[in-house]
């Protein structure tokens, strides 16, 4: 889904997984091999 922040923007949930939120689909980090 997705969430609509205070200054009118609006975040994908997966925004949180690119800011380290963590995520099933993402198994291996790039930085981490």
């Amino acid at each position: 889904g997705v969430q609509r922040l205070p200054d009118g923007r609006w975040l994908a949930a997966a925004e949180k997984v690119r800011r380290g939120g963590g995520s099933a689909m993402v198994v291996h980090p790039a930085g981490k091999r």
